[in-house]
């Protein structure tokens, strides 16, 4: 395996100005992630802070969740020392994708135990790496489907859960019984057959034997990858921590209004300041969700109490109290107030955020001081391309970079097909028609003179040296429409395979083409290799 570090510019202004000048940002985050003081100083300030959630409740629950199939010597050995109060986390998290969703999933878990190991090395304490899986989002069209890179074609493989997608219900309450085992023999059949293949299909049929959520079999596809690194997981919607949360649930609907507000606000400084909002926040939202008869519904202040978007239902400020102490797990965050919990759950380092993720949490700084808190450090997931021989060959012979296969993929082809296929067959055969008659018209004026019947087989003559001339024009014609298309096709396939539909390869194919062609050691690799630069990109070569 062999890896290379490549700058790709990010198309959004804010990611952007936050990376490379981050004073242009200061009103909307508190740390510089490309300081390396930072971490000493967001550590000071930790130590000092005292914890909102008890650390010894917290290990508790994160033990429960974690069970017997999702331990492992290195798991329980960083839950110990995250019972030491020096210790600090460092978190990343992601909805729980089928099958871990696209491959920038693994790519955040990578950062996160990177990150973690380099500052525990820097600080001198315990930092322990947490993957937040957010089990309480109910977007079921991100998650019941995978894209398998398969050479030629972009595979969707979907999932049928029985659901409408428009059903508000959470990921983590939607279980899975025989649809994993009908995935499972689709992929027996697409994948292509590898010393691999066998193996990687019986690991995934032990890892479905058993009934679960979806959330679930997520976290025990991950456990399988990154149990070596005790990498720690938690379900946002997992019912014990819920119970550990009803304090700050409270604090978040007694101060829903000043929240509400001061998000808004911080949306128009955004927009003065020129940067596009990742999301657009609503007046009066309480950024909370309840549910309502299986659905997440979200929550709107209306005058002292609260409402539903359409208003057709509403409760008091003491309802919506008492069904907290009640019934905390009907009550969820939505994408604002979850940074907010997880700093009052986890003594938060930083935070292992993708592109959009970092634009969106600009929002919030002024919500972290409303809550006596302050924003983490907010460090950028590393970014991956993954490139096998094949089309390492491709990239070779054309010439291209991985950023200009990346970025300028078909402007290349374009300059390449235009440069390498000069002959012009129909200029070309033109001209030897013209000089083949501008021979035979003299030779045939001769032969009329000598003898009359010459000039009939002369005629002849030329017709035939005419068709022997058109068969080798269509001949060459074929030749360059084949080479054409074979480069064409190659061109197309390097576009699947590293920007399919226009997006970086991280962001549509799953890793189980990969795992299948190239064992899993490249992954266990990836998650040994040194951090690398918040502004690059790795590219491997497999």
């Amino acid at each position: 395996m062999r890896i290379e570090d490549i700058y790709l510019e990010s198309s959004n202004p804010l990611f952007r100005d936050y990376l490379q000048t981050f004073q242009k940002t200061i009103d909307f985050y508190t740390y510089d992630p490309g300081d390396d003081t930072a971490f000493s100083v967001r550590a000071h300030r930790l130590s000092e802070r005292v914890q909102s959630a008890p650390r010894h409740e917290l290990v508790k629950v994160l033990r429960q969740y974690h069970g017997e199939e999702l331990t492992s010597s290195e798991v329980e050995a960083n839950l110990k020392r995250l019972e030491d109060p020096r210790s600090l986390s460092v978190v990343g998290g992601q909805q729980a994708g089928l099958f871990m969703g696209p491959l920038y999933t693994l790519y955040k878990a990578i950062t996160l135990i990177q990150l973690a190991s380099r500052e525990e090395q820097r600080l001198g304490r315990p930092v322990i790496p947490v993957f937040w899986i957010a089990g309480e989002d109910h977007d079921i069209e991100e998650v019941d489907h995978i894209h398998l890179s398969l050479r030629k074609e972009l595979v969707k493989l979907q999932i049928d859960l029985g659901i409408e997608t428009k059903k508000r219900i959470s990921i983590s309450e939607i279980e899975l019984d025989d649809q994993l085992d009908k995935m499972l023999e689709q992929l027996a059949n697409l994948l292509p057959d590898t010393p691999h293949k066998q193996g990687l299909l019986e690991e995934m049929r032990q890892l479905a034997y058993q009934p679960s959520s979806i959330s679930r079999h997520f976290a025990r596809m991950m456990h399988r990858l990154f149990s070596p690194f005790g990498l720690i997981f938690i379900d946002s919607a997992y019912p014990p921590l819920r119970q550990l949360e009803v304090p700050f649930f409270e604090w978040l609907i007694l101060e829903a209004k000043p929240i509400s507000d001061r998000v808004l606000a911080t949306a128009g400084r955004l927009q003065e300041k020129g940067y596009p909002l990742q999301v657009e926040p609503e007046e009066g939202r309480v950024h909370l969700f309840l549910r309502e008869d299986g659905e997440r519904t979200a929550l709107y202040l209306d005058g002292e109490g609260f409402r539903n978007r359409e208003g057709d239902q509403r409760w008091s400020r003491q309802e919506i109290l008492r069904r907290l102490y009640d019934r905390p797990e009907d009550f969820s965050n939505n994408v604002v107030t979850r940074p907010l919990m997880q700093e009052f759950l986890f003594p938060t380092l930083a935070t292992v955020l993708g592109t959009g993720e970092i634009t969106y949490w600009a929002l919030l700084k002024s919500a972290f001081e409303h809550a006596g808190m302050e924003m983490p450090i907010l460090y950028p997931r590393v970014g991956v391309t993954l490139i096998g021989p094949r089309e390492e060959k491709w990239l070779r012979r054309y010439q291209l970079t991985p950023y200009a296969a990346i970025h300028h993929l078909k402007e290349r082809e374009q300059e390449w097909l235009a440069t390498q296929y000069q002959v012009d067959a129909e200029q070309t055969f033109a001209r030897i028609r013209q000089r083949v008659e501008e021979i035979y018209q003299p030779l045939l004026g001769d032969l009329r003179g000598l003898r009359s019947d010459l000039v009939n087989k002369g005629e002849m003559n030329r017709e035939r040296v005419l068709r022997e001339f058109g068969w080798l024009e269509n001949e060459v014609r074929k030749a360059l429409a084949e080479r054409s298309a074979t480069d064409g096709n190659r061109f197309n396939e390097l576009a699947l395979y590293l920007c399919p539909n226009g997006m970086l390869q991280e962001r549509v194919h799953n890793v189980l083409p990969y795992w299948n062609q190239y064992g899993e050691n490249w992954i266990r690799r990836l998650g040994e290799i040194p951090l690398l630069s918040k502004e690059s990109h790795r590219v491997v070569y497999l």
